[in-house]
């Protein structure tokens, strides 16, 4: 196991929450491995509902976990090595993200085919993730990526 899978493990196993989300059919379910790190870990989840309004959420989660520690969870269509998540077009993870406190981790949760080799072009509102979890022939591993975590 690799230096970058023990951060993230070993921030689950400290974290008070994690905040996971309900996949849609082409994206990792992320459950099964923070259950097999922590089978306590108190953890909620973000609906599968379009119609959400991401800040309101946000300050619901802000509002329910406290001040604890806290993992959050995102699926996407691609990532890159620097941190760059690309969603389904809507910006919808960039505002809850925006609208959280900054000391809860960010990973971002993938299949090997959507992990860019080449850095995405970066927009101003695009908020960046700390880990990439990448989910390829029934196994997971971890990458830190960005800078926003030391």
């Amino acid at each position: 196991m690799g230096d970058d899978a023990t951060n993230l493990e070993v921030r689950i196993l400290n974290a008070d929450s994690c905040v996971l989300y309900e996949p849609f059919g082409d994206e990792p379910d992320v459950s099964a491995y923070v259950r097999g790190i922590d089978s306590k870990k108190s953890c909620v989840v973000i609906p599968q509902d379009k119609n959400l309004d991401a800040r309101a959420l946000a300050t619901q989660y802000v509002d329910r976990l406290g001040k604890g520690s806290v993992i959050v969870f995102a699926p996407g269509r691609e990532f890159d090595h620097e941190g760059t998540r690309y969603g389904r077009g809507g910006g919808w993870y960039d505002r809850f993200f925006a609208a959280v406190p900054a000391w809860w981790v960010r990973v971002g949760v993938s299949n090997m085919t959507r992990v860019s080799e080449v850095s995405l072009p970066r927009k101003e509102t695009d908020e960046p993730i700390d880990f990439l979890l990448i989910f390829d022939k029934g196994f997971w591993s971890v990458e830190k990526v960005g800078t926003r975590l030391s």
